[in-house]
């Protein structure tokens, strides 16, 4: 039987041995799983960790999973090199739906990963920044994962991982030619979506760099250089305007002056720069999403996207404000000190000019960006962003990482205070509510939005609004009035409500799964409980969903009360049951001998803690190894793997050599070695025989067989389990699966 078979066939009994467990046994089940895997990577374990999550349900799992810090836990045995075990962690990430970070670990195993469950696992994680580190074949993650995908013969939706990334600041270098591989797509939409975000990263990069660098209009973005600030040669030559005169260049010739100003610059060119680009990107973005056909897809974004634009525009504004105001500022401070009219006249001409330039700069790239589209339908766009004409003051802030102080300034025009100290400001009370009263009302549970948290909010004038209303007008919502109301619709609800617990008293998956079990069962209910009592009842299926799906005392207390004839197939089969205790012992005691009698536990037990003892405690076997040790270390003497205190199980494969076999029958007798472990293969799993008889001591019945005899076996089995973990330590493996077969194997190649 092959490996993927074995696995196959475990997961089947590990399914069905699940399905039995309550909601608390999943619970136990899991935690228990969990210790065991921070210690060591387990297929099995995994499995009934993936089977017992599902079972639970993926709301109750998450929380758990949450509590016990399972998500690092699994992370880390990524590093597996079990294919089998990989795909099925895969799973269950997927299944959780978590939205965690991609792991780096999971990346460097995407080869050995099943593709189709990878790209599920991208498509379902957040945080791909990782996709842009290095990996060992000197290139990117990311860019490892697109060749992968562009070399298959069709493309699903393997790439759609890219919509996540398109917020990267890293995605502009992505200078995929999509067109190619036209063809390949299944789906042409997923072509198309994928094509208008390669587009418009091109365009955006492109776009970018036209505001950026443009010399006749945009300069005002670029500190080219530190005495020419906004470098325009023929129209925004502010600093060095040379068709006027050159009084202007004469202000400037102070290298003090010209030092403070481009510090005051610096200060607002790093945000602006970021700022002013964002919102034209932003802006495309609502270009091309009006440019589709998938309205109802983007719509809820776009009405995201318009507020953040909006918010964005405003910002710009803002900067640019404290921009010119500064360097008027500096220009009228200087002439005023030199008493020069000329240069006066010539500064107030050039901030004229440049205020004009600045504005159509703005309206500029409003309309380029708007030629193609149906934005004037979905968004707002004004030509400048309307702004309160109530009195605002703005406390500095102090940037920590750049050490420069930005200063916000009021629509007045006044200055913040440049010293970097903070003043102490006494806010004025919030107005008295117009609406006030000590009536009480029904209310409403809503999350209220955190202060300092920019939302659809700001700005809002609540006394304003309050003057629209009166108290008459909220009188519909007085409690008292509500509460008399809904006198009678309580009285008839409480009526109806007692009729339904009357016509089902088991909840709905207890009644439906307990039906389709009894109805498989041809005989009378009577019948059925006294076979129960007197153990003769052994069909497995009906036990187990009996066990599983037992009324609890007080339904099975109303469901005697009830009337017979109003009472569905599950309710009329406990209706049947006359006594409850003595039928709740009879179905435990039959579970129980179900679970005992279902494998030769003893034999298998016994088996493998003698074939464990022998391997431990073999002198000879523990010669070899070491001889081995020291052969590995010499063949490595000036090598990498030199200087070894141990190497792993697996590397007894690299020592089958003709030249190695030769050398160690010299030095060592190994038909001695095979006397003492001769047939030491164990043909089934240990780890599934160690779940499958834990559950025969969970379902243990006293009474029920000899329970000397099971004692003894309880015994031998607690042993198996410490002979386990010895074993899985001494070898520094992760699981002793097929161990005992790889033994037998390596010493039969040199007996040979």
């Amino acid at each position: 039987m092959s490996l993927g078979e074995n696995v196959k066939n475990c997961e089947l009994k590990i399914q069905t041995t699940v399905s039995s467990f309550t909601e608390q046994d999943c619970i136990d089940k899991m935690t228990g799983m969990f210790e065991v895997l921070s210690k060591r990577r387990s297929l099995l374990n995994l499995l009934f960790l993936k089977h017992s999550m599902m079972k639970l349900g993926r709301e109750k799992s998450l929380v758990l999973f949450q509590e016990k810090g399972a998500f690092k836990i699994l992370e880390r045995t990524f590093t597996s090199t079990n294919a089998e075990y990989l795909n099925n962690l895969i799973d269950i990430f997927i299944y959780l739906r978590s939205s965690r970070p991609i792991c780096m670990n999971a990346l460097d195993s995407f080869e050995i990963i099943e593709k189709e469950r990878f790209f599920r696992y991208l498509r379902h994680s957040v945080g791909l920044y990782a996709l842009f580190e290095q990996c060992k074949e000197e290139c990117t993650y990311l860019d490892k994962i697109i060749n992968y995908a562009l070399q298959q013969e069709e493309i699903g939706e393997e790439l759609d991982f890219l919509h996540k990334l398109s917020y990267d600041t890293h995605f502009d270098e992505i200078t995929l030619d999509i067109t190619k591989y036209k063809e390949k797509f299944k789906d042409m939409q997923t072509y198309k979506r994928l094509e208008r975000l390669l587009i418009k990263n091109k365009d955006t990069t492109d776009t970018k760099t036209d505001i950026l660098n443009n010399s006749t209009k945009t300069d005002i973005l670029n500190n080219s250089t530190k005495t020419d600030i906004l470098n325009n040669s023929t129209k925004t030559d502010i600093l060095n305007n040379n068709t006027d005169n050159n009084t202007n260049s004469d202000i400037y010739k102070n290298n003090k002056e010209i030092k403070n100003f481009n510090s005051i610059f610096n200060n607002v060119n790093n945000t602006n720069n970021k700022i002013y680009s964002d919102s034209v990107i932003l802006h495309n973005k609502h270009n091309i999403i009006n440019n589709t056909n998938d309205n109802n897809l983007y719509n809820n974004k776009l009405n995201n996207d318009n507020i953040l634009y909006k918010q964005k525009y405003e910002e710009i504004e803002k900067k640019y404000n404290e921009l010119y105001k500064k360097y008027n500022e500096i220009l009228i401070s200087k002439n005023t000190t030199n008493n020069i009219k000329n240069d006066i006249n010539t500064t107030n001409t050039n901030i004229k000019n440049d205020i004009k330039i600045k504005n159509d700069i703005k309206n500029d790239i409003i309309t380029n960006t708007d030629k193609n589209t149906d934005i004037k339908n979905n968004v707002i766009l004004p030509n400048k962003p309307a702004v309160p004409k109530k009195k605002f003051s703005f406390k500095k802030k102090e940037d920590n990482t750049t050490n420069t102080n930005v200063i916000s300034n009021n629509t007045t025009g006044n200055t913040g205070n440049t010293t970097g100290k903070k003043k102490l400001s006494f806010k004025k009370a919030a107005p008295k509510s117009k609406l006030e009263t000590a009536k009480k009302y029904v209310g409403i549970r809503w999350s209220k939005v955190p202060k300092g948290k920019k939302s659809i909010f700001v700005g809002v004038d609540i006394p304003k609004v309050e003057d629209k209303f009166t108290l008459g007008d909220f009188a519909s919502f007085e409690k008292g009035e509500e509460e008399k109301k809904d006198d009678k619709k309580k009285v008839t609800d409480v009526k109806k409500d007692a009729k339904k617990e009357m016509a089902c008293i088991l909840d709905g998956k207890k009644s439906m799964s307990l039906g389709i079990a009894l109805g498989r069962i041809k005989m009378p209910d009577e019948q059925l409980y006294r076979e129960i009592i007197e153990r003769k009842f052994t069909n497995e299926t009906v036990i187990k969903q009996l066990v599983l799906y037992m009324a609890d005392p007080e339904e099975y207390a109303a469901i005697r009360k009830a009337n017979k004839e109003k009472l569905n197939r599950a309710e009329l089969f406990f209706y049947a049951v006359e006594d409850y205790s003595k039928f709740e012992g009879a179905l435990a005691a039959i579970q129980f001998l179900n679970l005992y009698q279902g494998d030769d536990y003893k034999e298998q037990i016994e088996e493998v803690v003698e074939k464990y003892s022998r391997i431990i405690n073999c002198k000879e076997l523990k010669e070899l190894f070491g001889i081995l040790l020291v052969l590995g270390n010499q063949l490595n003497r000036n090598g990498f793997g030199g200087k070894a205190e141990g190497f792993s199980f697996d590397s007894i494969e690299k020592f089958k050599t003709k030249e190695i076999k030769a050398f160690l029958k010299k030095h060592f007798d190994f038909s001695t070695l095979q006397n003492k472990l001769k047939d030491i293969k164990i043909e089934f799993s240990v780890d599934a025989l160690v779940y499958k008889f834990m559950e025969v001591k969970g379902a243990y019945k006293k009474g029920v067989v000899d329970d000397k005899e099971y004692q003894r076996l309880v015994g031998e089995y607690d042993k198996m389990c410490s002979l386990q973990k010895e074993i899985v330590g001494y070898f520094l493996v992760e699981s002793d699966e097929k161990l005992t077969e790889k033994l037998e194997q390596f010493i039969k190649y040199f007996v040979k």
